[in-house]
């Protein structure tokens, strides 16, 4: 797929399929605002009859020598699944790729992120259908989202390919993602493997660096977590270990930040190939996977003049922390509701369970259970009870009783800042409800609060009351006071992942920028509201503040053989010696003179707020302020 204005660049790569069977597919629209899902729909729409898979390729790709062919075998091995032949270094799924590398797989599941969508197949009815639910379903959403939200309606897993046989060229983006910096495959190899097998690897525990901090993908009761890797580390009793050899590691020349987040990145991906292969990584792929690290993590903040002599340092450090990780050994059993003290009812059990886990890692030992008792005669100190507004679920008085038969000694309702819906005061404090509300919505949350107060007083047991505010972070968001309130789909925090996935903005408010991964808005806040329970505070109330180009190919059926199951490629030196490293297929700095990067925005976790910085911009051409979204130049 491609744009009119890139159509030479597009026909260039249709040349390349020795059979022709590669449609060029231009932009419907391309006087209209540039985005890539206005011309998704054409190019996944025009599967040719016989076809029994499709491949949609950006007008910015590279290909390795081979590539066709191995997609043929690819399709015959695979035929029910979606293949990426691409994954930036980026995105979160760069740490698949390097897990897949240094345990020695071809392929590997992706975690739920947006799908790279550079190179992208599926079967052939999956592509004809794609349309209807754009159509349906797109609306406010970047291309890359819009797809793996369809894939994942249908129940199609993405495979990424170990390594990448295609690459990001290094031309301006004409749908604004330069704003995202420099962009490469995480490991790419110029010639795709001659031999295909249909394994794939799939782990439960996902390290990547992404917008200058480290985080980790964990797999919990069927769906991805996202964490802070320290946090991570701490709950699996390896944080003080990482830290030791953290110290002991020598200070390279990075900012401090830098070092710190690039040696948890590899650490924690250490210990994660230390439990999914008993074998020592292979030295070269070590470093090749470790190369892309800092530009992946660091792409948005900084430029590739800086980010060039920074590669070298980090790949050092990250190797390091790479064969520390490697050697550390976990240890702690997850707590259960049998054994805590802490226990969390009602809400969502999503909600509840993360919850949970983010008091467990804080230091609280909690568990989640849908309702208190359940015959097993659990010692409780601490409830913390989601509220519901409908009090369908476990309502408050049940909730009550069950408290007090278990001897709780501490009870933290979570309500709404619903209760001040109807409400004439502009600003609202936590005492601006001092009788019944009006409004029959919020007279629900109040009467659930009051039954608590009273409770408490008749049983001498401290109750604390939290508010929550949650706001819509996408157009036709509804539902307030809920993580996962009826009617959200997918819920407010997360467009297409699990409990911390990062919002991505609509292209009609901005751009579709993703912003940085985070626990939710809501569990940040429950975190907040209870902080109390380690001062031991009573009969607080809180309340939570604010809320979260183009062408297409057919593959015919039959075209090539395939490996026999269980056969796999090689990842010796034959393979690697085709993998080319990041300063090798990289341009050198001031290709192109003269041109400045946009301006780029930097959030503060601090204080959340935004400042603008300009910096130098010279790896490759970039629309001037002002210029149309088509203007181009190519660096010579």
């Amino acid at each position: 797929m491609t744009h009119p204005r890139r159509i030479s660049a597009a026909g260039e790569i249709a040349a390349k399929d020795p059979r022709g069977r590669i449609q060029v597919v231009q932009d419907p629209d391309p006087s209209g605002p540039p985005t890539a899902l206005r011309t998704a729909n054409p190019s996944w729409s025009c599967v040719g009859d016989a076809a029994t898979h499709h491949i949609v390729f950006q007008d910015d790709v590279i290909l390795a020598q081979g590539f066709f062919d191995q997609v043929e075998k690819v399709a015959a091995a695979v035929p029910g699944e979606a293949v990426a032949f691409y994954e930036g270094w980026e995105g979160r799924n760069s740490g698949v790729v390097r897990l897949g590398a240094l345990t020695g797989a071809s392929w590997a599941y992706a975690v739920d992120e947006h799908v790279p969508s550079l190179a992208l197949m599926l079967p052939a009815e999956a592509a004809r259908g794609y349309a209807r639910f754009a159509a349906e379903h797109g609306d406010g959403w970047p291309y890359d989202v819009v797809i793996q939200r369809y894939l994942k309606a249908l129940g199609i897993p993405v495979r990424i390919a170990v390594p990448s046989t295609v690459d990001h060229d290094d031309v301006p983006s004409l749908a604004g993602n330069s704003k995202h910096g420099w962009r490469r495959a995480t490991y790419f190899t110029d010639a795709a493997a001659e031999v295909v097998s249909p394994d794939c690897a799939s782990f439960p525990v996902v390290p990547f660096y992404q917008y200058g901090e480290s985080k980790c993908a964990v797999r919990q009761d069927g769906r991805w977590e996202y964490l802070d890797t320290d946090r991570y580390l701490r709950r699996i009793g390896l944080a003080e270990r990482c830290d030791a050899d953290f110290a002991g590691a020598g200070e390279p020349d990075l900012p401090a930040e830098v070092r710190r987040q690039v040696w948890l990145t590899a650490f924690a991906t250490g210990v994660a190939v230390a439990g999914a292969t008993g074998r020592e990584p292979d030295p070269e792929t070590a470093a090749a996977v470790m190369d892309s690290l800092g530009p992946g993590g660091l792409c948005e903040e900084y430029t590739d003049a800086e980010l060039l002599p920074m590669i070298p340092r980090i790949r050092e450090l990250a190797l390091a922390a790479l064969a520390s990780g490697r050697t550390a050994h976990g240890t702690g059993p997850r707590p259960t509701a049998d054994t805590t003290t802490v226990v969390v009812t009602g809400g969502a059990p999503a909600l509840g369970a993360e919850l949970a886990r983010l008091l467990t890692d804080a230091g609280r030992p909690a568990a989640y259970t849908e309702r208190l008792g359940d015959g097993r005669g659990q010692e409780v100190h601490t409830v913390v009870h989601l509220g519901d507004r409908s009090g369908s679920a476990y309502a408050v008085q049940d909730l009550l009783a069950d408290a007090e038969k278990a001897g709780a000694r501490r009870l933290v309702h979570i309500g709404s800042a619903e209760v001040y819906r109807g409400a004439a005061a502009d600003e609202c404090a936590e005492d601006t409800v001092a009788e019944p509300p009006q409004d029959p919505v919020a007279r629900a949350w109040w009467n659930d609060e009051q039954a608590c107060l009273r409770w408490g007083g008749e049983t001498g047991v401290p109750v604390q009351l939290v508010r929550l505010a949650e706001q819509p972070v996408r157009p036709g968001a509804r539902g307030a006071g809920h993580l996962d309130a009826p009617g959200v789909d997918p819920p407010l925090h997360d467009p297409g992942g699990g409990p911390g996935a990062p919002a991505r903005r609509s292209p009609r408010h901005g751009g579709g920028d993703r912003r940085r991964p985070r626990r939710s808005r809501a569990v940040h806040r429950l975190q907040r509201g209870l902080r109390p329970l380690r001062r031991g505070a009573a009969g607080r109330t809180r309340r939570g503040d604010g809320p979260a180009d183009d062408m297409g190919a057919d593959l015919g059926r039959g075209h090539g053989a395939h490996a026999p199951h269980g056969h796999r490629t090689d990842h010796g030196r034959d393979r690697l010696a085709r993998v080319r490293p990041v300063a090798e297929r990289c341009p050198r700095p001031g290709a192109v003179a003269g041109l400045r990067h946009p301006r780029r925005t930097r959030r503060s976790t601090a204080t959340g707020h935004r400042w603008l910085r300009n910096r130098p911009f010279d790896r490759r051409a970039t629309p001037s302020r002002g210029s149309s979204p088509g203007s181009t130049h190519r660096p010579p």
